[in-house]
This record gives structure tokens, sequence and C-alpha cells, in this order.
């Protein structure tokens, strides 16, 4: 998001947990903020949810591989 429009951080966990209901605090939680707009870590040029979005791609490529080869196999 641009600068100007990430929301704002709400308060932290704890003082939610002090003062709301459990499904609010949750509800809060799962909402996000505005903290993770930035990137303050890069590897090679790729922030942690790029990485992780290859990683897992290949990790699912590999499975699947991996199961046609044993389908092919037991045939």
């Amino acid at each position: 998001m641009p600068a100007d429009q990430v929301p704002s951080c709400g308060p932290g966990l704890n003082y939610w947990l002090d003062t709301l209901p459990i499904l609010q605090v949750f509800k809060e939680v799962f909402a996000g903020s505005g903290e993770c707009a930035s990137v303050d870590w890069m590897l090679m040029g790729l922030s942690i949810p790029e990485q992780s979005l290859i990683l897992f791609s290949v990790l699912l490529i590999v499975h699947v591989l991996i199961l046609m080869r044993i389908v092919k196999s037991s045939k």
C-alpha cells in the first residue's frame, strides 16, 4: 500500500486481551495492522512472503511429481 494509505497500528495484544472479549480479540488480530506494510528484511531481493510463496510452490510441485511417480509404478 502507499505510505499515506497504510492504516495506523493498533494497541498491543496484551491490551486487547485485558479489555476486549476473546472473540473480538480474534477479530482484531486476524484483521491485521499497518505494521506489515513495511519491508524490514530481504534476502536476495525477496521479502519473506515472496520467499515463502516460492518455497511452497516448489514443495507442491515436488510432492505432485512424487505422487505421479508412485501412481505410475503401482500400475
